[in-house]
């Protein structure tokens, strides 16, 4: 299990106070709350935006909270699913993974989420559901040791985000790589190992 204790963390009027919370290795954790609750904020501190004094993160028996946040190889997926709009799809995964060939890992994720087809289509002629295909794609090639979503499927259609939510399942099950999303929309347990509602900067 990974565990964080002690954010607490003052931002002007917004308070994160998290005591202790344990997240499993393995899976999909979701945190959902309201808007303006502090989901994102916690995924910043996580991330190294912000670090809070005095907190800890025990992740596979290492301290992140004392590691920079290169070092944490935190791979992040947002709601606007950035890319870059000027590269190719297949131009977008090589930097992503900071790689000039086109590796084993390359490959599994073109033929897992489908992106063969579009692989020399640049950024800015991609609909939304292969732009969120991409996004998450990049995330992966950076061999990230977790996958933190902030709200990343919002701005697709019930059917797209039902879909992309399956693939995200996918690849994080194939992988063996932990995530933890945080949504404001009603989440079905079955979809998380692990489900946690955040009000007011609390976990509860």
């Amino acid at each position: 299990m990974s565990q964080i204790k002690n954010i607490n963390l003052k931002l002007n009027n917004f308070c994160l106070n998290i005591d202790k919370i344990e997240l499993p290795d393995l899976g999909m954790t979701v945190i959902t709350g309201k808007s303006g609750s502090g989901k994102s904020t916690f995924l910043k501190v996580l991330m190294g935006w912000y670090n809070p004094k005095g907190w800890s993160w025990i992740f596979k028996g290492e301290d992140f909270s004392l590691l920079s946040p290169e070092k944490r190889k935190v791979g992040v997926l947002f709601q606007e699913n950035d890319i870059f709009n000027h590269l190719t799809v297949r131009s977008n995964l090589l930097f992503a993974g900071k790689t000039k060939g086109e590796t084993e890992l390359f490959n599994r994720l073109v033929w897992k989420l489908e992106l063969g087809g579009v692989i020399d289509k640049k950024g800015f002629l991609l609909s939304g559901g292969e732009r969120q295909r991409v996004a998450l794609a990049n995330a992966i090639m950076t061999d990230p040791n977790i996958l933190l979503l902030d709200e990343p499927f919002n701005s697709l259609d019930a059917e797209l985000r039902s879909k992309a939510v399956e693939l995200t399942l996918a690849i994080i099950d194939e992988f063996k790589i932990p995530a933890i999303m945080v949504t404001h929309d009603k989440i079905d347990k079955p979809i998380a190992k692990k489900l946690l509602r955040i009000y007011n900067g609390t976990i509860i």
